[in-house]
């Protein structure tokens, strides 16, 4: 559920089945400006809200490294398209003095990446401001519900007028029971003004196991919480300090729901550019080029037969996909490459000349691979650049694959020919701008021998652009005269 995010008044979406299982793919479909990316990006505010005061302690101690430390900034590879085709899903990477780093960086990522250098957002004000319905006096309030382990769990944020977090609660499973594992909230009325009375913590019995333990963490949150959620406190907890030494400390099956929400796979558009966030895999997260330690080659090949089967099964022009190797100091640098019929003779080709439909492919591969390994995928506009044709045989044939859930945003109406009514959703506006998304099973009944793709098309479902008439000669005549007049 999302409240004042974004284009979003209020929304709320249940991506389960009727035995509220949850479905293993939905695409959403929607007019242009209706949402769809702005739906995705609620999960990239997830993930990003989770690492909020890690990036900030990854900072700090990067400042400390050297007095003469210069600017600091925190980026994060990217899925690109077009004139970002470059960018890669997934990893993230801190770079100090960056000028005089590139050559290192080169070395990690291969000479031919490109990089997009945009701050990491160190605090959740910052999150909450950016994520703000434009010209609402309320703050964002966002709700996750999931399943987990054969458990429900919610896990909810609420920010004040002033987009810093006033409310935090995770519930999931304790002892084979849903309760609250911790609660807590600005116990001062006024959200707009100083904070002056403590911070209201309610939390399980059973979530710290050593008393000292608890009041070190009630002590960062005295200190931290309201720029940083509770669950991001936690999260650079199990980073910094010894799995041995965690479980010892902490209970209930909070650590269970961190990994998952880490685990996601997000693709969205932030303005022109795609981000990507999740795969953990540098392999896996760089198909296209870059540079790994030498024991890792035959991880390396094993990607490499991968994207062969792959693509000669896509393309009958795809004789072959290979990596190009070379071996310096220690690393071994790779790139993609592909070998095509061309004029009647085998010629190699390399990932950067490919098409961009090629590209779109091989950006979305990752993702793919991970479903298909039990991971939750949110990926925005996966068609783009992609013919429609391919695209729907690509899914025909993966969808049934797929052990985790699949999540995409899409305009691709060939698809509704072979999706499960109940996975296809649709951002409906009514005329005070007031949205819902629902699966198209709810709003129309279907059968069998209803032409979904038809049906949509002819706005039985709505989600489809509705336009008045276009006079554009008129237009261009009034702007020439306009124009004239001035001269």
């Amino acid at each position: 559920m999302l409240d004042n995010y974004k284009s979003f008044r209020h929304i709320e979406i249940d991506l389960t089945s009727s035995e509220k299982n949850p479905l293993p793919y939905a695409f959403i479909y929607g007019e242009n400006g209706s949402g769809k990316s702005n739906f995705i990006d609620s999960l990239m505010f997830l993930k990003e809200s989770m690492n909020t005061i890690k990036f900030g302690n990854r900072l700090r101690n990067t400042r400390n490294i050297s007095e003469n430390a210069g600017p600091i900034e925190v980026g994060f590879l990217t899925i690109g398209n077009d004139s970002q085709d470059q960018l890669e899903p997934g990893t993230e990477i801190l770079l100090k003095n960056i000028g005089e780093n590139l050559d290192k960086l080169s070395g990690i990522l291969g000479a031919e990446q490109s990089i997009d250098l945009n701050p990491f957002p160190s605090e959740l004000p910052v999150l909450a401001r950016e994520a703000r319905t434009v010209g609402s006096d309320a703050g964002i309030s966002v709700s996750y519900s999931f399943t987990l382990k054969g458990h429900d769990g919610v896990y909810s944020m609420k920010f004040g007028p002033d987009n810093r977090l006033i409310h935090e609660k995770l519930s999931y499973v304790i002892e084979s029971r849903i309760k609250d594992i911790f609660e807590i909230s600005d116990s001062k009325k006024d959200s707009d003004s100083y904070r002056s009375t403590p911070i209201d913590c309610r939390f399980s019995l059973q979530l710290f196991l050593k008393k000292e333990y608890g009041k070190t963490i009630e002590d960062i949150i005295k200190k931290y919480w309201g720029k940083h959620s509770f669950m991001s406190i936690i999260n650079e907890e199990y980073s910094a300090n010894n799995a041995a030494y965690m479980n010892e400390s902490i209970g209930t099956g909070i650590a269970d729901v961190i990994d998952y929400f880490n685990s996601f796979v997000v693709s969205c558009k932030h303005d022109t550019w795609q981000f990507g966030t999740g795969i953990n895999n540098r392999i896996l997260a760089n198909l296209r080029s870059g540079s790994i330690p030498l024991d890792k080659k035959e991880e390396l090949l094993i990607y490499e037969d991968a994207l062969n089967s792959f693509f000669t099964r896509v393309y009958s022009d795809v004789k072959k996909v290979y990596y190009k190797t070379e071996a310096r100091n220690g690393r071994l640098s790779y790139k993609l490459y592909f070998s095509k019929m061309i004029g009647g003779k085998i010629r190699d080709i390399e990932i950067s000349n490919e098409s961009t439909g090629t590209l779109g492919l091989l950006n979305i591969f990752p993702a793919f691979f991970e479903c298909a390994c039990g991971k939750t995928v949110f990926f925005d506009e996966i068609d783009t650049g992609i013919h429609d044709l391919l695209i729907k045989e690509v899914i025909i044939d993966l969808k049934e694959t797929f052990k985790g859930q699949f999540v995409a945003t899409t305009h691709n109406t060939s698809l509704l020919e072979v999706l499960d009514p109940k996975s296809i959703f649709v951002i409906q506006i009514d005329p005070m701008g007031e949205k819902r998304i629902l699966p198209i099973s709810r709003i129309e009944r279907t059968q069998k021998n209803h032409n979904n793709r038809n049906r949509y098309l002819n706005g039985v479902f709505g989600g489809t652009p509705i336009t008045g008439e276009i006079d554009f000669g008129e237009i261009v005549q009034h702007a020439e005269e306009e124009l004239g007049e001035r001269k």
